[in-house]
């Protein structure tokens, strides 16, 4: 990813990117951004590893987008708002989940 994005990276600032806080929207994708989900549409979820309040937070990354705000804070607020989508049959931000031939999915109403 940071090689697919790297002429995006250098226009909108470079490696100096990575010192602004985790949370910041950086326009581009970052070796700082660790992928922990995707969608077929390449669409991800990643964890911001950078410094400041907001590290560790989980945020997405749409394509076209690029990296979006702040999602969740933690990979545990994620996790806790997913368990409790499922378990009370709820959406989470939208995505309502289903299972399909015993496999979990979401879809965007």
């Amino acid at each position: 990813m940071t090689a697919m994005w790297a002429d995006t990276t250098e226009a909108v600032g470079g490696l100096s990117l990575l010192d602004e806080p985790a949370g910041e929207v950086s326009g581009t994708y970052l070796s700082a951004y660790i992928p922990i989900a995707f969608n077929i549409r390449g669409d991800l979820l990643f964890i911001d590893t950078r410094a400041g309040k907001s590290s560790g937070c989980v945020r997405g990354f749409m394509g076209e987008n690029n990296d979006q705000g702040e999602s969740w804070p933690s990979i545990n607020a994620l996790l806790e708002e997913v368990v409790s989508s499922l378990e009370h049959g709820q959406p989470c931000r939208g995505w309502v989940p289903g299972i399909d031939e015993g496999w979990l999915h979401w879809e965007f109403p």
